[in-house]
């Protein structure tokens, strides 16, 4: 539903694939997923692939992944595909809501953008989503506006054409996330916290029946507990993290109160500003093995249940997903909102 001035230049139409490709384009290189979708079951995640690669790499790493999976007999040339950025892509802003219809939307938040775009507007993609009209307690009609240079967004669009995906959508990574838990019975009516932690900072996404609330940058990255994973001596027995940082000479503890007062502040801020009944469950994205460790001692500080997220508790994946964790998720995101459109 992001970037819809671009998503209308796409047909809806094309394959009758019954696959899904999901694509997150990330500084860091290209997340791919493919999902099977069948009207009478769950989808299933076929095929998932993270290339470490630079934008001149784009075409070379997705053209490779689609000729090596030749599934049952169809291959990805014109599959439905749902590519999502990396936020580090993008700006996503939280601002009130102009009174105008949901179609006019994109257009009417441009004046608020400008004031923040480096250059002219026109090479900018300018497009928002609303928050559930829940949120505030029904107080405030707020929304998410994000913008985007429109030269990247383009080149992604070609890249499609070129290599014969039927595009279907182009949208942010926080809308992906909450595909993962969108009609899933056992996150109905929780809320559900996905903290998402790149190497050197992070990304606490709060939501609830498929739906944002909040979404908020936060400076602390996994990169911070690598020295401790590595060490074979252990500072804090419950957790397993040797939290003395020797390489910084600094002592890691205190990284690990400053993110557990991070999430402390977005769970309140769910409960006392938003007014919901707050979040049941943190689910951790960040490379393994750090994740389980991680997730002890955030447990231990935390008045909320903190696992792992593992996508195959969500989906039936047909091959090992025991280090998915977060190189693919938002892929499988992108494609699982396509996926479940189609059922």
């Amino acid at each position: 539903m992001m970037w819809s001035i671009i998503n209308r230049l796409f047909s809806k139409k094309g394959s009758t694939s019954p696959l899904a490709l999901g694509i997150e384009i990330a500084p860091t290189g290209v997340c791919v997923a493919v999902l099977a979708r069948n009207a009478a079951s769950a989808p299933v995640v076929k095929a998932s692939a993270y290339f470490p690669c630079s934008q001149s790499d784009w075409a070379t790493v997705l053209r490779g992944f689609c000729r090596n999976n030749d599934l049952e007999g169809a291959d990805l040339k014109g599959v439905k595909t749902y590519v999502a950025f990396h936020p580090d892509y993008y700006q996503l802003m939280l601002i009130d809501a102009p009174e105008v219809p949901d179609e006019e939307l994109a257009d009417a938040v441009k004046w608020r953008v400008k004031d923040f775009v480096h250059g002219d507007m026109e090479n900018y993609v300018v497009d928002a989503f609303r928050l559930p009209e829940d949120a505030y307690r029904g107080r405030m009609n707020m929304i998410y506006a994000a913008y985007i240079q429109k030269e990247l967004v383009m080149s992604v669009v070609e890249l499609c054409e070129r290599l014969g995906l039927h595009l279907m959508t182009i949208g942010v990574s926080e809308l992906a996330r909450v595909n993962l838990t969108m009609g899933r019975e056992e996150y109905a009516n929780l809320g559900v916290a996905f903290l998402h932690m790149d190497e050197q900072k992070g990304q606490i996404d709060l939501m609830e029946n498929g739906c944002l609330y909040m979404s908020r940058g936060i400076d602390t990255g996994y990169a911070m507990f690598d020295q401790g994973a590595a060490s074979a001596t252990s500072n804090l027995g419950d957790g397993g993290l040797d939290l003395l940082d020797n390489a910084l000479g600094m002592d890691n503890s205190d990284r690990l109160d400053g993110l557990v007062l991070n999430i402390q502040r977005s769970l309140d801020y769910y409960e006392s500003q938003l007014g919901k009944n707050g979040i049941s469950k943190l689910m951790l994205l960040t490379p393994m093995p750090l994740s389980s460790e991680i997730c002890e001692n955030l447990s231990a500080k935390l008045p909320v249940s903190v696992e792992a997220f593992q996508i195959n508790s969500l989906l039936d994946c047909q091959q090992d997903c025991s280090g998915f964790m977060d190189s693919c998720s938002v892929a499988v995101g992108a494609a699982l909102g396509g996926a479940d459109a189609a059922d």
